[in-house]
């Protein structure tokens, strides 16, 4: 049934009322770029449809299942379906990986041309540093990281894995364009870097230095509006919700998170970023200044970040749930109607308008042996977001409300009665974005001293130790518990030197 808010009755009354949207917020958000919030000149700007000319970049979110970028996607299938090749089976993942790595350690593996050129993206990288398949390698480092959680959380989700990272870098960086061929630190190998080997570092780059460490002036996400304006910090509004099922709180509004109080409760953080903000942040960062966002586009406990690329919008009365050719003809007035969230208006709004935005993602793709050396593997996914905006009686956004879904449903020993039932339906969980050209960084970056001028060049001596260096970091786990004395653990947490990522993306666009 079409999605609504506006016929459900009001079971309760509410003594608190949500705050008007705060459109400094969204300035800050914006960090700098010109902020428009006025409805009637929105539309004047033709922003009703936007497709970005160049558009983020899919990769795969590097499943830790999979090990991250240490698997050999290149014997893969890459699709989602494979489980019974063990494909995205944590034990034969890490079973055939260590089954090489005996095989290397005891000589009955060669390096030859046609081996290095199938394998993983890690132990590509370790190769160039000199530091293949030893304990201390990228590859086996992380490894050790999926272990890690594998032991502490008891399994691996399928969604596990580095979609924090992807999602930034390919909102950051632009695309590599061609394979890139580089000779190792000793000067005995030339190994090929693929166009996705390129994508998983920069994936990896960003995805660990990122809030990497307690004390850390690198890149990190920021849901603090001061914070918004620093070259280091990726703004982020909104919440991670931590409820599998989320519900609706029928007997107060509607709304996922009753009151902005609630922050520790069942159903915290699930009632998202402001729906007003959301509609603001899309069609001016992304459709007015081109700068993409991401979205965790799961409204649950599944943190799924994808990049945007594109939007579609159309109006509908909030009144009588119908759509119109004009957003002129879908403005209802406030009182005219039955608002199942009139506690929660801004005291401004003179008028609601019923939004339907159906957003272009980017997806991400499982790496397999079909697509292991192509360039060009884009892919979208789309999804539909229902709210509601309140106008001022100028036209200016004021606020907004998520709108639920309504769906019938057949009860009664015959199933002759009908029930009406709300349900969350779709809503992003946060969103947030890397300013474009922002670089990530690992901790020990400043150690790779000198120039890397060529791709025919070795790799300068000082790079290839700082990553050997980086390969082997740790990190305190806050999402575990502490010891008896209040002490969190520390996890492997292998980092790539962003300076060989960059250089390598440099290669490939030359």
């Amino acid at each position: 049934m079409k999605k609504s808010i506006a016929l459900i009755a009001l079971a309760g009354s509410l003594a608190a009322t949500a705050a008007p949207l705060n459109l400094d917020d969204v300035r800050k958000f914006s960090r700098g770029l010109s902020v428009e919030s006025n409805i009637h000149r929105l539309e004047a700007m033709g922003l009703t449809e936007f497709e970005m000319a160049n558009p983020p970049w899919t990769s795969s979110f590097l499943p830790a299942n999979r090990g991250y970028a240490a698997n050999n996607y290149h014997q893969k299938s890459g699709n989602l379906l494979s489980f019974l090749s063990g494909e995205f089976s944590y034990d034969s993942n890490r079973d055939e990986y260590f089954d090489d790595y005996a095989d290397f350690q005891s000589g009955q593996i060669t390096l030859t041309p046609e081996v290095i050129a199938e394998l993983s993206t890690a132990d590509k990288y370790d190769l160039l540093i000199g530091n293949f398949r030893n304990e201390t390698s990228f590859s086996y480092r992380l490894f050790s990281m999926a272990d890690y959680l594998n032991n502490q959380f008891g399994k691996l989700t399928q969604w596990t894995g580095m979609c924090h990272g992807w999602a930034p870098a390919s909102v950051a960086q632009p695309a590599p364009r061609k394979t890139v061929y580089l000779t190792s630190v000793d000067g005995r190998y030339r190994i090929p870097f693929y166009a996705n080997d390129i994508k998983s570092l920069l994936t990896v780059a960003y995805a660990n230095s990122t809030r990497a460490f307690a004390v850390d002036n690198r890149i990190q996400t920021s849901s603090n509006p001061d914070d918004w304006n620093k070259s280091t910090i990726m703004p982020m509004i909104g919440n991670s919700c931590r409820n599998s099922n989320p519900r609706v709180d029928r007997d107060n509004g509607g709304r996922v998170r009753i009151t902005d109080t609630d922050f520790n409760d069942d159903i915290s953080n699930c009632e998202d970023v402001n729906s007003a903000f959301y509609h603001l942040a899309i069609l001016n960062l992304m459709g007015r200044h081109n700068q993409a966002m991401v979205v965790d586009i799961d409204h649950n406990d599944k943190v799924n970040n994808h990049p945007t690329a594109g939007f579609k919008i159309k109006y509908f009365n909030p009144s009588n749930q119908n759509f119109y050719n004009t957003y002129r003809g879908a403005m209802a007035e406030v009182g005219s109607f039955d608002d199942s969230r009139r506690a929660f208006r801004s005291p401004r709004a003179r008028y609601i308008i019923g939004v339907e935005i159906e957003m272009t993602f980017v997806d991400y793709r499982y790496f397999g042996k079909k697509i292991a050396t192509d360039v060009d593997i884009q892919k979208y996914k789309k999804r539909t977001f229902d709210y509601d905006l309140e106008l001022d009686a100028s036209g200016n956004i004021v606020g907004g409300e998520w709108v639920n879904d309504i769906r019938e449903s057949r009860v009664g020993p015959r199933r002759t009665r009908t029930r009406t039932v709300e349900t969350v339906g779709h809503k992003p969980d946060f969103l947030w974005y890397a300013p474009k050209g922002m670089r990530a960084q690992a901790y020990l970056e400043s150690e790779a001293t000198g120039n890397w001028s060529s791709p025919t060049q070795p790799i300068p001596a000082a790079w290839a130790q700082a990553a050997i260096n980086a390969s082997y970091q740790t990190n305190l786990d806050y999402a575990s518990d502490p010891d008896s004395n209040g002490f969190f653990p520390f996890r492997p947490q292998p980092e790539v030197i962003f300076k060989i990522a960059e250089k390598l993306l440099d290669f490939s666009r030359q």
